[in-house]
């Protein structure tokens, strides 16, 4: 056996064990970004709010998928970290619906924020008060729960295929 302390909790793992773990934080890391996140990103490089340039090659991307928060309605908080510490980058809120092979996504907001040991700060406040922050804080914590995606920038330039894209910014 094995004994790993942290703080005050100590955990037993069996030397037969390493082995799965590693595997399992190994897959989970490589896992392919769902549609919606990929469609996502394609609206916001065409939209031009998220940065998509070929240098970094690859985006360094977190997403949290709520259907709870707004009964009825889909959104995807999609961060693009721009520190590889994930302390640093932007949030965008897009709501989405399906409507049989066509999706539509409505951008509905964006931020810069700092992630520090205690809690997440806008650089400028997003649109909507409080409220909005609240629900931005919590889609940032849900997508650093689980490992980024790296998503190569060649592949959100491509077409959106049969979606449509709005935003907040295009003219009404």
């Amino acid at each position: 056996m094995i004994y790993i302390r942290f703080t005050d909790l100590t955990m037993k793992i069996s030397i037969a064990s390493i082995p799965l773990v590693l595997c399992a934080i190994t897959a989970d890391a490589q896992r392919p970004a769902p549609q919606v996140v990929l469609k996502a990103l394609q609206c916001l490089q065409a939209k031009m709010v998220i940065e998509s340039s070929p240098s970094p090659p690859n985006l360094l991307v977190g997403y949290f998928l709520d259907s709870i928060s707004y009964p009825g309605t889909d959104v995807a908080y999609i961060t693009q970290y721009t520190k590889l510490d994930r302390s640093r980058g932007f949030v965008f809120t897009v709501v989405y619906a399906e409507q049989g092979a066509r999706t539509n996504f409505d951008i509905q907001n964006n931020a810069r924020f700092i992630r520090r040991k205690n809690g997440i700060n806008f650089v400028d406040p997003p649109l909507g008060g409080e409220w909005t922050q609240q629900h931005l804080i919590e889609g940032i914590e849900h997508a650093a729960r689980r490992p980024p995606l790296s998503i190569p920038a060649k592949s959100i330039m491509a077409p959106l295929g049969p979606a449509e894209c709005r935003s907040y910014t295009d003219p009404q």
